[in-house]
């Protein structure tokens, strides 16, 4: 059979472009995400609420999504994966990639979560650290001084 450089190429050719199609369609395989529990908390219940309509949507690529979107693949996936709350243009860009025509009602689940979460943020901020942070203190100070090191408190 030999090495024939014009046979080659149309079967290369041919192969990036059925690989190309196949990923547009769906049919790539990435990484499986990680589950989210919608349960954790307003932020994972709204990814979790995103996953299901791509699920809904015919499970369209991230690839696929990001070309109608206007985002990246990685924002778009960082969008459903709960780790935090994506923008509200990541979120409409999202849900219109999903097919849907109208994000009105997003937008309202998306403020849902963001107060949902201010508020959680808020109790965070409110509960006492669970160390104490270090200080230093003039003894150490000094003794750092005395040893030849010039410390400056400016």
């Amino acid at each position: 059979m030999g090495f024939s450089p014009e046979r080659d190429e149309k079967y290369l050719v041919l192969l990036i472009s059925l690989f190309s199609l196949l990923r547009e369609r769906g049919f790539a395989m990435g990484r499986p995400e990680l589950p989210v529990d919608p349960a954790a908390g307003p932020v994972h219940r709204l990814a979790h609420d995103l996953r299901e309509l791509r699920r809904a949507a015919g499970n369209v690529s991230y690839r696929a999504m990001a070309k109608k979107a206007g985002f990246s693949v990685t924002t778009l996936a960082k969008a459903a994966s709960g780790e935090r709350l994506p923008s509200l243009a990541v979120l409409r860009a999202y849900v219109q990639a999903c097919g849907e025509e109208d994000p009105t009602a997003w937008e309202a689940r998306w403020a849902g979560a963001e107060a949902l979460a201010g508020e959680e943020r808020q109790q965070d901020a409110d509960t006492a650290p669970p160390y104490r942070a270090w200080r230093a203190s003039s003894r150490t100070t000094a003794s750092c001084s005395s040893a030849g090191t010039a410390w400056s408190t400016n």
